[in-house]
């Protein structure tokens, strides 16, 4: 049971609503639990705080709540359900300590409703989400149906009848099946992922949605994604080595994971990377200090399931891959450089005054971590390339045996991870950034060169050997004048805008790596990703200790 629930009274008692303490309470009950957008209203509705705690405790005055939140009494009371669990109401808001505790228990929280009712329709709390506010531009049309035959004894005769008549069948346009403004909420994201069955109220029609199915208003079915990971044959979670080929009768049927450990952990990070990941780098979230906090319950799932160290939202088992992740607009050559930038939260100015002036700075995260980039993300988990990221193709090892770092601050359940260093033996080498080639545009379709102006418009550069000559630089290499020249890899910055001329480049597999930046504490700092093209320049130095921050 959460901590605290509203009771919004007995099904045929008196009804008014009050806050209980299930502990102290003892109470074991089912109760429904709401996932919604807050907006601004909230503002200026009654929200649970360390002042008015014993207060709601003895009553809550629905007047004085939002929309959204009567709107679930209703449905509760409606249902037969006596306990209600709403963020706003059982969370003390403004007491960080509280929110410290709760937010870890959001897998808990929602997985153990009897249902998740999804305000999906609305984009403010004051909207309220009960009624339908689609108004079509024709109704629906009445079409006659009827038997176009009836007996005369034993005779069939053609010919409408009265006794054929069946009424009339009704059509309508089409409806939308998408949720709404919620669907674009970092939290309503997990918090539908996480619920066992959830009750949608979307932006056109309702929907139900289990661990199974999603069934529509309108009729339509389909199966959802938690399904999906226990499906053998589902493309992307099929087994690296399959068994004999099933029979045509049996091959739709759904299998769970067999108990080899290795191939549970192989399906949960392809629906860590693909359904969870893909998904959530996507949503937005009003404070951009949750990125990980919003993520904590479904973290702590999958933890469970990989049995590995959660690392800024990568997995230690799979750590060469996860710190590939690329930026989708990078990865994918589209977009502006302004679809991805570094994440920045909005904080009061040094320089305060009287009129609260604030400023904007990057959230303190790991830079190898995707947190530290506002925009989707992406990761090699398409059939998995087994080949390209087994450890006869890395280009580092862990320097702890087998741990990549002794930092404890990077777990499921921590809510913020400020910082977190890697520690790893590689290569690393300097390189020089030059300006990807446009000279091969000359006999290029028009099609063919709008690739190009986007390939160019995502960073994406090329690197040569850093030489001795390169004017204001002061390191030194070894490199020669004609080496200099010589293309070792392809390269995109994560952000447009931190562009530079030199960068240092470190190869993870004999195929992909890293682009980095060095401070003087000989530290690192990501700032991109390679495609390797002379793996065999990259190698030709010592291997060292590299420390990741």
């Amino acid at each position: 049971m959460p901590t605290r629930l509203i009771d919004v009274g007995e099904p045929e008692g008196e009804k008014y609503a009050r806050l209980v303490i299930t502990r102290t309470s003892e109470i074991q009950a089912p109760y429904l639990a709401l996932s919604y957008c807050w907006g601004k209203s909230m503002q200026s509705n009654i929200c649970l705080r360390d002042e008015n705690l014993a207060e709601l405790q003895s009553y809550i005055n629905e007047e004085q709540l939002a929309r959204t939140h009567r709107d679930v009494f209703q449905l509760a009371r409606d249902l037969g359900f006596r306990y209600v669990w709403i963020d706003a109401l059982c969370i003390v808001q403004g007491n960080s300590e509280d929110w410290a505790y709760e937010s870890k228990t959001m897998a808990q929280v929602y997985g153990n409703a009897a249902l998740t009712i999804i305000a999906g329709r609305a984009a403010d709390s004051g909207e309220g989400f009960l009624e339908n506010r689609l108004r079509p531009v024709v109704g629906p049309c009445a079409i006659p149906f009827n038997n176009t035959f009836y007996y005369q004894g034993t005779k069939k005769v053609w010919g409408e009848s009265k006794t054929g008549a069946m009424g009339n069948i009704w059509v309508s346009l089409p409806r939308s099946g998408k949720d709404g403004p919620v669907s674009q909420r970092g939290w309503c994201f997990q918090e539908l992922m996480l619920s066992s069955r959830a009750l949608v109220f979307g932006e056109e029609q309702l929907h139900f949605q289990c661990q199974e199915l999603r069934i529509q208003e309108d009729g339509r079915v389909q199966r959802s994604i938690p399904y999906r990971v226990q499906h053998a044959y589902d493309a992307k979670y099929a087994p690296l080595n399959p068994g004999p080929k099933p029979s045509e009768a049996i091959k739709n049927v759904p299998r769970s994971p067999g108990p080899d450990d290795e191939e549970q952990t192989r399906r949960w990070l392809i629906f860590w990377y693909d359904a969870v990941l893909w998904q959530y780098t996507s949503k937005q979230l009003t404070n951009p200090t949750d990125i990980f906090a919003a993520l904590s319950g479904l973290a702590q799932i999958v933890k469970a399931k990989v049995c590995s160290r959660y690392l800024g939202g990568l997995w230690e088992v799979d750590m060469v891959r996860g710190l590939l992740w690329q930026p989708t607009h990078v990865k994918h050559f589209v977009g502006l450089p302004f679809m991805c930038e570094r994440r920045m939260a909005v904080v009061p100015s040094s320089q305060c005054d009287s009129n609260m002036q604030t400023e904007a700075v990057p959230v303190e995260v790991p830079s190898w971590s995707w947190a530290a980039i506002q925009g989707q993300v992406s990761l090699d988990w398409v059939n998995r390339r087994e080949a390209d990221y087994h450890e006869s193709a890395w280009q580092v090892r862990p320097k702890y045996q087998g741990q990549w770092t002794q930092d404890t601050a990077c777990q499921a359940a921590v809510v913020h991870i400020p910082r977190c260093e890697l520690e790893f033996f590689g290569r690393p080498r300097r390189a020089r950034c030059s300006p990807y080639p446009h000279g091969r545009e000359l006999n290029m379709k028009d099609k063919d060169k709008e690739k190009q102006a986007r390939r160019r418009r995502t960073a994406m550069v090329v690197l040569m050997p850093f030489s001795e000559n390169e004017p204001g630089q002061g390191a030194v290499t070894d490199c020669g004048s004609e080496d200099s020249n010589r293309v070792i890899a392809d390269g995109w910055f994560d952000v447009a805008e931190e562009v530079s001329s030199t960068c240092w480049c470190l190869p993870l597999t004999k195929k992909r790596g890293l682009m980095l930046i060095r401070d003087e504490q000989n530290k690192f700092r990501r700032v991109g990703t390679v495609n390797v093209r002379d793996l065999e320049w990259m190698l030709s130095v010592e291997e060292e200790v590299v420390c990741l921050i």
